[in-house]
Protein backbone atom coordinates (compact mmCIF):
# COMPACT_ATOMS: atom_id res chain seq x y z
CA UNK A 1 0.00 0.00 0.00
CA UNK A 2 2.67 2.34 0.59
CA UNK A 3 4.33 1.86 -2.59
CA UNK A 4 0.81 2.37 -4.78
CA UNK A 5 0.96 5.60 -2.28
CA UNK A 6 3.79 6.51 -3.86
CA UNK A 7 3.41 5.50 -7.48
CA UNK A 8 -0.49 5.81 -7.70
CA UNK A 9 -1.04 4.73 -11.48
CA UNK A 10 -0.15 1.38 -10.07
CA UNK A 11 -2.81 -1.17 -9.47
CA UNK A 12 -3.00 -2.60 -5.50
CA UNK A 13 -2.75 -6.13 -7.08
CA UNK A 14 0.39 -5.12 -9.13
CA UNK A 15 1.95 -3.47 -6.43
CA UNK A 16 1.74 -6.21 -4.58
CA UNK A 17 3.07 -8.53 -6.85
CA UNK A 18 6.52 -6.39 -7.05
CA UNK A 19 7.25 -5.97 -3.81
CA UNK A 20 6.18 -9.51 -3.25
CA UNK A 21 8.87 -10.92 -5.89
CA UNK A 22 11.30 -8.01 -4.80
CA UNK A 23 10.98 -8.93 -1.09
CA UNK A 24 11.34 -12.96 -2.28
CA UNK A 25 14.24 -12.26 -3.70
CA UNK A 26 15.92 -10.39 -1.39
CA UNK A 27 15.12 -12.63 1.20
CA UNK A 28 17.02 -15.72 -0.83
CA UNK A 29 20.51 -13.84 0.04
CA UNK A 30 22.38 -15.28 3.36
CA UNK A 31 22.77 -11.66 4.46
CA UNK A 32 19.69 -11.06 4.76
CA UNK A 33 18.21 -14.28 6.30
CA UNK A 34 21.32 -14.69 8.60
CA UNK A 35 21.61 -10.88 9.93
CA UNK A 36 17.46 -10.82 10.46
CA UNK A 37 17.60 -9.21 13.43
CA UNK A 38 20.27 -6.69 12.97
CA UNK A 39 17.89 -5.62 9.65
CA UNK A 40 14.99 -5.47 12.15
CA UNK A 41 17.12 -2.92 14.32
CA UNK A 42 17.80 -0.75 11.86
CA UNK A 43 14.39 -0.66 10.07
CA UNK A 44 13.09 0.04 13.17
CA UNK A 45 15.89 2.97 13.94
CA UNK A 46 14.76 4.21 10.24
CA UNK A 47 10.91 3.92 10.46
CA UNK A 48 10.04 5.03 14.53
CA UNK A 49 11.27 8.99 14.31
CA UNK A 50 8.31 8.70 11.83
CA UNK A 51 5.86 7.24 13.69
CA UNK A 52 7.35 10.10 16.33
CA UNK A 53 6.36 12.50 14.11
CA UNK A 54 3.39 12.00 13.07
CA UNK A 55 2.10 11.76 16.68
CA UNK A 56 3.70 14.62 17.44
CA UNK A 57 1.70 16.84 14.46
CA UNK A 58 -1.75 15.42 15.27
CA UNK A 59 -1.15 15.03 19.52
CA UNK A 60 1.29 17.41 20.51
CA UNK A 61 1.09 20.31 18.51
CA UNK A 62 -2.36 20.74 19.22
CA UNK A 63 -1.79 20.54 22.78
CA UNK A 64 0.65 23.43 22.60
CA UNK A 65 -1.68 25.88 20.49
CA UNK A 66 0.04 24.68 17.25
CA UNK A 67 -1.98 23.72 14.00
CA UNK A 68 -1.97 20.39 12.89
CA UNK A 69 -1.04 20.21 8.92
CA UNK A 70 0.44 23.61 8.97
CA UNK A 71 2.95 22.82 5.75
CA UNK A 72 0.22 22.27 3.84
CA UNK A 73 -1.94 25.10 5.04
CA UNK A 74 0.92 27.25 4.56
CA UNK A 75 1.81 25.53 0.83
CA UNK A 76 5.98 24.88 2.15
CA UNK A 77 7.83 22.26 2.54
CA UNK A 78 7.80 20.34 5.76
CA UNK A 79 11.29 20.33 6.63
CA UNK A 80 11.03 20.47 10.34
CA UNK A 81 10.03 17.13 9.69
CA UNK A 82 13.09 16.06 7.42
CA UNK A 83 15.31 17.60 9.57
CA UNK A 84 13.91 15.72 13.01
CA UNK A 85 14.05 12.48 11.52
CA UNK A 86 17.53 12.66 10.55
CA UNK A 87 18.75 13.75 13.89
CA UNK A 88 16.76 11.13 15.28
CA UNK A 89 17.97 8.40 13.21
CA UNK A 90 21.40 9.67 13.71
CA UNK A 91 20.58 9.44 17.25
CA UNK A 92 19.60 5.81 16.50
CA UNK A 93 22.71 5.43 14.77
CA UNK A 94 25.21 6.55 17.28
CA UNK A 95 23.07 4.14 20.50
CA UNK A 96 23.61 1.56 17.72
CA UNK A 97 26.88 1.76 17.13
CA UNK A 98 28.19 2.86 20.76
CA UNK A 99 26.01 0.04 22.56
CA UNK A 100 24.93 2.67 25.33
CA UNK A 101 21.61 0.76 25.31
CA UNK A 102 20.58 -2.53 23.64
CA UNK A 103 20.35 -2.14 19.72
CA UNK A 104 16.82 -3.49 20.21
CA UNK A 105 15.49 -0.70 22.26
CA UNK A 106 17.52 2.20 20.38
CA UNK A 107 14.40 3.31 18.71
CA UNK A 108 12.60 4.40 22.05
CA UNK A 109 15.18 7.60 22.61
CA UNK A 110 15.39 8.05 18.58
CA UNK A 111 11.10 8.31 18.38
CA UNK A 112 10.89 10.25 21.38
CA UNK A 113 13.51 13.11 20.14
CA UNK A 114 12.15 12.93 17.05
CA UNK A 115 8.43 13.83 18.49
CA UNK A 116 9.55 16.73 20.51
CA UNK A 117 12.32 18.12 18.00
CA UNK A 118 9.75 18.06 15.40
CA UNK A 119 7.53 20.17 17.80
CA UNK A 120 9.95 22.38 18.99
CA UNK A 121 11.26 23.29 14.70
CA UNK A 122 7.82 23.42 13.35
CA UNK A 123 6.86 26.04 15.97
CA UNK A 124 9.71 28.35 14.85
CA UNK A 125 8.87 27.37 10.95
CA UNK A 126 4.97 28.85 11.33
CA UNK A 127 3.08 26.24 13.42
CA UNK A 128 1.71 28.70 15.31
CA UNK A 129 0.64 31.12 12.82
CA UNK A 130 -3.38 31.87 12.14
CA UNK A 131 -4.69 29.14 9.65
CA UNK A 132 -8.44 29.38 10.72
CA UNK A 133 -9.37 30.01 6.78
CA UNK A 134 -7.23 27.13 5.77
CA UNK A 135 -8.70 24.61 8.57
CA UNK A 136 -12.26 25.66 7.65
CA UNK A 137 -11.78 24.62 4.44
CA UNK A 138 -10.31 21.19 5.37
CA UNK A 139 -13.27 20.22 8.20
CA UNK A 140 -15.61 21.51 5.12
CA UNK A 141 -13.28 19.06 2.97
CA UNK A 142 -13.71 16.38 5.76
CA UNK A 143 -17.45 16.56 6.10
CA UNK A 144 -18.15 16.27 2.55
CA UNK A 145 -15.50 13.03 1.89
CA UNK A 146 -17.85 11.77 4.88
CA UNK A 147 -20.76 12.36 2.89
CA UNK A 148 -19.52 10.91 0.17
CA UNK A 149 -17.69 7.76 1.92
CA UNK A 150 -21.68 7.29 3.81
CA UNK A 151 -23.42 7.50 0.72
CA UNK A 152 -21.03 5.51 -0.80
CA UNK A 153 -21.39 2.55 1.45
CA UNK A 154 -24.71 2.65 1.49
CA UNK A 155 -24.75 2.08 -2.47
CA UNK A 156 -22.80 -1.05 -1.41
CA UNK A 157 -24.46 -4.28 -1.28
CA UNK A 158 -23.87 -6.11 1.83
CA UNK A 159 -21.81 -9.01 2.36
CA UNK A 160 -23.10 -12.36 1.78
CA UNK A 161 -21.93 -15.23 4.18
CA UNK A 162 -20.55 -18.61 2.21
CA UNK A 163 -21.93 -21.12 3.98
CA UNK A 164 -21.43 -23.98 1.49
CA UNK A 165 -20.05 -27.50 2.51
CA UNK A 166 -17.15 -27.16 -0.14
CA UNK A 167 -15.61 -23.44 1.97
CA UNK A 168 -16.49 -24.51 4.88
CA UNK A 169 -14.41 -27.70 4.48
CA UNK A 170 -11.51 -25.52 3.05
CA UNK A 171 -12.01 -23.28 5.71
CA UNK A 172 -11.84 -25.94 7.75
CA UNK A 173 -7.98 -27.37 5.81
CA UNK A 174 -6.46 -24.07 6.24
CA UNK A 175 -6.96 -23.59 10.11
CA UNK A 176 -6.10 -27.27 10.75
CA UNK A 177 -2.46 -26.58 8.90
CA UNK A 178 -2.05 -23.10 11.07
CA UNK A 179 -2.60 -25.08 14.11
CA UNK A 180 -0.52 -27.63 12.97
CA UNK A 181 2.78 -25.65 12.02
CA UNK A 182 2.02 -23.44 15.75
CA UNK A 183 1.75 -26.62 17.90
CA UNK A 184 5.21 -28.11 16.51
CA UNK A 185 6.48 -25.09 16.60
CA UNK A 186 5.91 -25.48 20.25
CA UNK A 187 6.88 -28.65 20.63
CA UNK A 188 10.36 -27.54 19.48
CA UNK A 189 10.35 -24.80 21.73
CA UNK A 190 9.41 -26.76 24.80
CA UNK A 191 10.22 -30.46 24.36
CA UNK A 192 14.51 -30.20 23.08
CA UNK A 193 15.68 -31.07 26.03
CA UNK A 194 19.45 -31.65 24.01
CA UNK A 195 21.35 -29.92 20.91
CA UNK A 196 20.44 -33.25 18.88
CA UNK A 197 17.00 -33.41 19.49
CA UNK A 198 16.62 -29.61 18.94
CA UNK A 199 18.24 -29.47 15.58
CA UNK A 200 16.28 -32.68 14.56
CA UNK A 201 12.81 -31.64 15.65
CA UNK A 202 13.65 -28.50 13.90
CA UNK A 203 15.04 -29.83 10.35
CA UNK A 204 11.01 -31.26 11.13
CA UNK A 205 9.24 -28.00 11.94
CA UNK A 206 10.87 -26.55 8.65
CA UNK A 207 9.18 -29.40 6.35
CA UNK A 208 5.90 -29.34 8.15
CA UNK A 209 5.75 -25.08 8.03
CA UNK A 210 6.88 -24.97 4.57
CA UNK A 211 3.69 -27.45 3.48
CA UNK A 212 1.39 -26.07 6.05
CA UNK A 213 2.20 -22.73 4.85
CA UNK A 214 1.37 -23.92 1.07
CA UNK A 215 -1.58 -26.00 1.92
CA UNK A 216 -2.41 -22.01 3.55
CA UNK A 217 -2.57 -20.38 1.06
CA UNK A 218 -3.74 -22.38 -1.30
CA UNK A 219 -6.90 -23.84 0.67
CA UNK A 220 -7.36 -19.62 1.92
CA UNK A 221 -7.50 -18.44 -1.50
CA UNK A 222 -9.65 -20.91 -3.03
CA UNK A 223 -12.28 -20.32 0.04
CA UNK A 224 -12.15 -16.48 -1.49
CA UNK A 225 -12.79 -16.79 -4.43
CA UNK A 226 -15.43 -19.24 -3.65
CA UNK A 227 -16.75 -16.39 -1.11
CA UNK A 228 -16.80 -14.12 -3.50
CA UNK A 229 -18.20 -15.87 -6.72
CA UNK A 230 -21.36 -17.04 -3.75
CA UNK A 231 -21.39 -13.38 -2.86
CA UNK A 232 -21.69 -11.90 -6.78
CA UNK A 233 -24.58 -14.65 -7.51
CA UNK A 234 -26.45 -13.60 -4.79
CA UNK A 235 -26.00 -9.39 -5.53
CA UNK A 236 -26.80 -10.26 -9.24
CA UNK A 237 -29.78 -12.16 -8.41
CA UNK A 238 -31.06 -10.02 -5.63
CA UNK A 239 -30.56 -6.93 -8.52
CA UNK A 240 -32.57 -9.05 -10.79
CA UNK A 241 -35.36 -9.52 -8.37
CA UNK A 242 -35.28 -5.83 -7.75
CA UNK A 243 -35.64 -4.64 -11.50
CA UNK A 244 -37.83 -7.16 -12.27
CA UNK A 245 -40.43 -5.46 -9.53
CA UNK A 246 -39.50 -2.09 -10.10
CA UNK A 247 -41.03 -3.45 -14.11
CA UNK A 248 -44.30 -4.74 -12.75
CA UNK A 249 -45.19 -2.13 -10.32
CA UNK A 250 -44.91 0.46 -14.02
CA UNK A 251 -46.92 -2.11 -15.70
CA UNK A 252 -49.37 -2.05 -12.90
CA UNK A 253 -49.45 1.86 -12.69
CA UNK A 254 -49.88 2.24 -16.51
CA UNK A 255 -52.76 -0.56 -16.85
CA UNK A 256 -54.56 1.75 -13.60
CA UNK A 257 -53.56 4.62 -15.78
CA UNK A 258 -55.25 3.18 -18.82
CA UNK A 259 -58.46 2.18 -17.29
CA UNK A 260 -58.90 5.27 -15.39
Amino acid sequence: MATQGVFPSISRARATLIVGVIVVVVACFPFVYRNYAPLVTWAGLLLAPVGGIVWAEHKLLPRFGLTEYWARFKGVTNTPAIVAWAVAFGLGIVLNLTQIISPYFAFVPAWIVAALLYVALAKQAGAGEDYTEEKRDHELFLERAQDFKRKQAESLPGHVKDTTPISRALRVVWMLALAVILVYALIVFFDSPDIYTYLTQRNTFYTIAITGTIVYFVCAYWELQRGKAVSKRAHEKAQAEADAGSSGDDGEKETVGTRA
